[in-house]
Order: C-alpha cells, then sequence, then structure tokens
C-alpha cells in the first residue's frame, strides 16, 4: 500500500540487495533470537535495525519509492512486531517502509483490536472493536483490508472442529515451547501433490504428459544457491545432499546437484567434486555458467545448469558427511572386489588365488572391514595411503572407480601377509598399516607420483616405512647402499644413528602373483623371508651404530 508499482518478490530482492555481506542476519538475530512468541520487539528493531539501515543508507532509497497519495492506518490484535507471527524478514522490511515514510512526512496510524464487524457510514465504512490509544476508534475508511477479520467463523466453517481442536491442544503447549508458533515445513509428498494437481487441471492435454515427467525430473534436483535473506549457502529439493551422498553409487535414480556458488563459498567443495566422480554416473554434477569456470578447475567435464527454478524450502548446506560418504563408498567397492576375488579364486590384475589364502584373506578382511566402518578417522586415511602415495598435501581418493580393483588388489596382498606378519590397518603420517611394536608399512593400488612412476622412489627415505606392499606396479627398487650411518662431526661431540633400511616389499611381479596362487605355505615361506630380511638389515645397522 506505500511502495509504488509493489510487487512482493521483486521487492524482496531489492531490499536485499541493499545490504552487503550478512548485516541485515546480524541484525535480526540479534532482535529475534530468544524472544518468546507474541513479544514486542519494536524497541529491538529501533535500536539494532535502523543503525543498519542508516548505515547503508537503505531509507534514503526507499523514500523515492513511498507513496504520498495515501492514508494509511495499521491495525493488529497485539503488537505490531511480534516475536515467532510474521517472518523475521517480513518485519524487518515493514519496519524499513515506516521508517522511511516518517521521512517523508507521511504518518501511518496505529490501532489495535480484533475487528469484530463494520458498519457503513455517509464518509466510508468504519470497524469494530478497535482502538486508538484508549479510546474507541470510529474513524471511516474508504477501503478496509483484512487478513482475518469478521466473519472467520463462517468463512472457515467447515474446518471450524479442527481449528477448536487445534487451538485448545496448542494452547498449553506454547508457553514451554515456543518455536511450535514457527509456521510447519510442507512434507515432500505436499509438493508433488499440488504440483501434479496443478498440472492436472490447468495444463492443456499436448503438455499435460510432457509436464507432469518435468515435475519428476524436478523431484531428483538439488540445487545450492545463496540465499540473499541469510547471506549463507542453501540446498533446495526433494532430497538433502547428505541423503544423496549416504546412499551415494547406491540410489535408486540419477540425482543432479546443480551448484549456483562458487567451490570457495561450499565447504568440502572438493569432497562433492569426489562424490558425483564415486558414484557410478548415479550422481550428475552440474554448474551454473556464472560459477562454471570456477567449478572446471575442479572438474574439467562439468555441465552447464539451469538458472534455479525449484519451489521447495530451502536448507541450510550441511557438507560435513560427504568426506565420509564417499569413503564408505570406497569400502562398499573395496568389500565387493574383495569378495569376488575370494569367491572366484581370481582378482582382475593380480591373477589366480589359492583356495587356502582366499580363505585367509577374507576371514581377514572381514575384522578390518569391520574396523573401518567403525573408525572413520581411521578409514579415511588407511583409504588416502591406499589411493595415492604423493601424501605431500591430504590427498583422499579422488573418486575414480577405475583405480578401485588396485586398491582392492592391494588390500588382497596385505591380508595374505598377515597370514605369517601380523599386521593392522593405522591411522599414520607415512603409512597405513603398522606392524611389530613400531614398525609401519605402505600398501596402495597407486601406481605414479605426478607424471611420474612410483618406480623413481629408489631411497629409503623417498619411502619412509618399513615394508612396501604395491599392487600396482613391479618395478620397485630401494637400494640399501653400505655406510648407513650419519656421523655428527668432530671427536669429542659425535653421535651416530641408525638410518632407515630399504624396507621389505611384496609388489605385483611375476614371482609374488606365483605365489600367490600356489601353495599357501610356500607363500607364507616368501613373505616371512621377505620379512626377515628386511630385519636383519635393521639388526645390521643398530648393530653398527652401537659398535
Amino acid at each position: 500500500m506505500l511502495i509504488e508499482d509493489f510487487e512482493h518478490v521483486g521487492f524482496t530482492r531489492k531490499f536485499l540487495g541493499y545490504f552487503p555481506g550478512s548485516d541485515l542476519r546480524t541484525a535480526a538475530h540479534a532482535i529475534f533470537a530468544g524472544s518468546i512468541l507474541d513479544q514486542d520487539v519494536e524497541a529491538a528493531l529501533g535500536a539494532d535495525l535502523l543503525q543498519v539501515l542508516k548505515l547503508h543508507g537503505v531509507l534514503d532509497r526507499l523514500r523515492p519509492q513511498v507513496r504520498k497519495d495515501r492514508m494509511i492506518t495499521l491495525n493488529t490484535n497485539g503488537p505490531l512486531f511480534a516475536a515467532n507471527r510474521a517472518s523475521q524478514l517480513n518485519q524487518c522490511m515493514v519496519f524499513a517502509i515506516i521508517e522511511a515514510a516518517k521521512l517523508e512526512g507521511l504518518k501511518v496510524g496505529r490501532t489495535t483490536g480484533f475487528v469484530t464487524g463494520t458498519r457503513a457510514l455517509a464518509d466510508g465504512t468504519a470497524p469494530d472493536g478497535v482502538t486508538s490509544g484508549t479510546a474507541s476508534h470510529c474513524e471511516a475508511y474508504k477501503h478496509l483490508i483484512f487478513r482475518h477479520g469478521p466473519d472467520i467463523d463462517k468463512r472457515y466453517a467447515a474446518a471450524s472442529r479442527l481449528i477448536a481442536d487445534y487451538k485448545t491442544h496448542i494452547a498449553g503447549l506454547l508457553p514451554g515451547h515456543p518455536l511450535l508458533a514457527a509456521p510447519p515445513s510442507l512434507d515432500e509428498a505436499t509438493y508433488v501433490f499440488f504440483e501434479n494437481h496443478r498440472i492436472c487441471r490447468l495444463a492443456d492435454h499436448a503438455s499435460m504428459q510432457a509436464q507432469l515427467e518435468q515435475a519428476l525430473q524436478a523431484q531428483r534436483v538439488i540445487e545450492i544457491l545463496a540465499d540473499a535473506a541469510t547471506a549463507a549457502v542453501v540446498e533446495r529439493g526433494a532430497w538433502t545432499l547428505a541423503q544423496v551422498a549416504g546412499q551415494c553409487e547406491q540410489v535408486a535414480e540419477r540425482v543432479t546437484v546443480d551448484v549456483h556458488v562458487a567451490p570457495a563459498e561450499i565447504a568440502n567443495a572438493s569432497a562433492l567434486v569426489r562424490l558425483a566422480r564415486a558414484s557410478s554416473a548415479m550422481v550428475d554434477l552440474r554448474a551454473h555458467s556464472s560459477v562454471r569456470n570456477e567449478w572446471q578447475t575442479l572438474l574439467a567435464s562439468i555441465a552447464a545448469a539451469p538458472a534455479p527454478s525449484s519451489v521447495r524450502r530451502a536448507r541450510a548446506l550441511d557438507t560435513s558427511s560427504l568426506p565420509n560418504a564417499v569413503d564408505a563408498s570406497l569400502v562398499r567397492a573395496l568389500d565387493n572386489a574383495i569378495k569376488f576375488a575370494v569367491s572366484t579364486g581370481h582378482a582382475p590384475k593380480l591373477g589366480s588365488l589359492s583356495k587356502d589364502l582366499c580363505a585367509e584373506v577374507g576371514a581377514i578382511w572381514e575384522r578390518w572391514h569391520a574396523s573401518l566402518i567403525a573408525d572413520a578417522d581411521l578409514c579415511f586415511d588407511f583409504l588416502r595411503w591406499l589411493a595415492q602415495v604423493d601424501q605431500t598435501n591430504v590427498s583422499p581418493w579422488d573418486g575414480e572407480r577405475g583405480d578401485i580393483q588396485r586398491m582392492a588388489n592391494a588390500l588382497i596382498m596385505i591380508a595374505a601377509a598377515n597370514c605369517i606378519i601380523p599386521l593392522e590397518p593405522i591411522s599414520g603420517e607415512r603409512g597405513n598399516f603398522g606392524f611389530e611394536t613400531d614398525a609401519i608399512g605402505l600398501a596402495t593400488g597407486c601406481d605414479a607420483i605426478g607424471g611420474d612412476l612410483i618406480a623413481i622412489r629408489t631411497e629409503p627415505e623417498d619411502w619412509g616405512v618399513d615394508a612396501l606392499i604395491l599392487s600396482a606396479t613391479n618395478e620397485v627398487v630401494v637400494n640399501n647402499p653400505p655406510g648407513r650411518l650419519m656421523d655428527g662431526g668432530v671427536a669429542s661431540k659425535t653421535f651416530r644413528v641408525a638410518r632407515r633400511v630399504s624396507p621389505a616389499i611384496i609388489q605385483n611381479s611375476t614371482y609374488w602373483r606365483a605365489l600367490l596362487a600356489g601353495d599357501l605355505t610356500k607363500w607364507i615361506e616368501a613373505v616371512d623371508a621377505e620379512f626377515a630380511t628386511w630385519k636383519s638389515r635393521q639388526d645390521d645397522e643398530l648393530n653398527g651404530v652401537a659398535q
């Protein structure tokens, strides 16, 4: 009534654009946080919001939009600005418009009371049941616009019993649970029902089926975008991103995630990309043209997303579960690959496995599988080494499912080695399994470091571990040159310590593959000999230091 050519959505977007960052949200939080139902917050709006309006010149921007050809009186049955009634944003906008009207010399009248009826007078219509201050308000108006008003019982007669029951029920709950007064969140089935009902009632016959299919596809789209009102990143859709991530490659139907903000604005953005890769094309990631270039640095093949169009409510975006969800997807894939190898006696790229060895591997993997599922941190660290050798910067599995068999083969080899050498998954800075008292090993399906093969690492210090189990190469040779003592210098202050010796190595060579396929006893003897030789090198080095 007070804004020229007012249109709610357009005006709201313009109003939000007056505030950079989160200043409006911060002010609203200071005003409404902790308020009880129906608490009058007008004084708080004047104390906190008015300063923000002045700081950003909002009132000056609103003044030219205020209509001066109307005299407005606002009537409320209680405070005009009441906590937990109208939305915080709407209350902030109304307050700002009233303040702008004051600056234009336009006084907005205020009355209170529930309108019980109306009376026709010579110069207009007067409401009954309304007071101005302490006196009855008898002024006549050209127009009376009611949100509820007279005849409410008649208008809602069909649901009158339900309304009465609800009022009785909620009255006793609100004092102790004021949040119950907040508007309810619509169930997904409600969106589906009304959208389909709209199409069936309003669409022409020729386009009805296409619109129904489009509505069905919309149920499988999640939009990630910035919410101007809260200055926060939100998601909209029938699914939440966390729900999709939890199922990943197991979702029944393909889900599309459209991002409308840059990766820098999303926590765990790289994990979102890994999720899309890990999903076996069941999660399709697209980016709006305004941010597509930034996303292409993470996913070069990312497709273009259309403008946001979801009518579903916005939720705060929570990406905290994405890294663990990707790890869980990888564990499922590894579990399937290992169970296949155990049941068939064959692992692609590794070859045949003896029946006795398969039995041992299956039992050991069952125990390790339970440990990894139970400990997210252990799972993350164990798997990142299984996928990537270069961990200068912590680098988890990138989601490429083509690497899974190599990682599964590394797990098979480490489980097979466990037949004689007790090995356990660990969360380590240099490797992912432990043995002996404090020895550390690295099992990996990785075959390259950057643009080089991992065989480029030829010195013990390059690896920093005591054992290597490598399923994607047969070329790694680690030197063990003589004179491994480090001498600190002058006679009176000389110190000597043992340098790391070359590790025990089991890799995907003809020799080790033949042992995996053959008699279990010979495999055990070979693994025992490999670790015994490493131990001998270590003992020789330590004895040299002692001497």
